[in-house]
């Protein structure tokens, strides 16, 4: 992956003044180092801001892992199942979720598969924390506005869009609120996602909140 050095570069010179980023070892090897390598990774960052990762298929049941990664200062907690290869319904995915619902984490879930959204909806569409569908793109994206029009803290992210006028269909489906900007860096240029929300015919303030205030609120950063 790439290092937090040029990460960092990338994210300033596409004008980012705060994102929140993960050691790729996380997802295909140890979610226990990776979680170490992101925090050492943050540490001395005024950009990054942690975010943690765990695999079901590795989880047996320890209560206390949640809460020691918030308090560790992760201030999201990301799934992957699509380049893990479990489903949205495993039990322990579900299990998970639930004993968040004491830490309050918000969840960031990559959604590349079709019937994905579905899926996480079924687990997930009774939450009562932020539940935000990362990668939706134009093939899934009727899927995604059906789930967070249903359920109250599911959000997207818009780092999968591409295709010109998704954004303001998103925008006109669900608002504003429950949109929140995703680079995509370093697989893709973060000019080019930052230009995407930009060139938008949607309203200026409502950019500011896809931007930074939405995701400002949720992540607990100050302005």
């Amino acid at each position: 992956g790439t290092d937090s050095g040029e990460l960092e570069q990338r994210l300033a010179e596409g004008g980012a003044e705060k994102a929140v980023t993960l050691c790729s070892y996380g997802i295909y090897y140890s979610y226990r180092d990776g979680n170490a390598r992101t925090l050492k990774a943050c540490s001395g960052s005024q950009l990054l801001l942690p975010a943690a990762t765990v695999d079901p298929r590795g989880f047996f049941g320890q209560k206390e892992l949640l809460p020691k990664l918030k308090e560790a200062g992760f201030r999201l907690l990301r799934f992957f199942p699509d380049l893990q290869e479990w489903d949205a319904e495993h039990l322990v995915f579900e299990e998970l979720l639930a004993l968040n619902a004491e830490v309050r984490l918000p969840v960031m879930i990559s959604v590349t598969g079709p019937g994905q959204i579905t899926r996480v909806f079924r687990t997930a569409s009774r939450l009562d924390y932020p539940v935000i569908l990362q990668g939706v793109d134009h093939l899934h994206l009727a899927e995604a506005i059906s789930a967070v029009r249903r359920s109250s803290g599911f959000m997207v992210e818009t780092s999968g869009l591409s295709m010109p006028a998704t954004l303001e269909l998103l925008h006109s489906s669900i608002g504003a609120d429950r949109i929140l900007f995703g680079s995509g860096a370093c697989e893709r240029s973060v000019s080019i996602a930052r230009d995407f929300v930009l060139t938008a015919h949607i309203p200026d303030g409502d950019k500011e909140k896809i931007f930074y205030a939405n995701s400002a609120s949720l992540l607990g950063v100050n302005s």
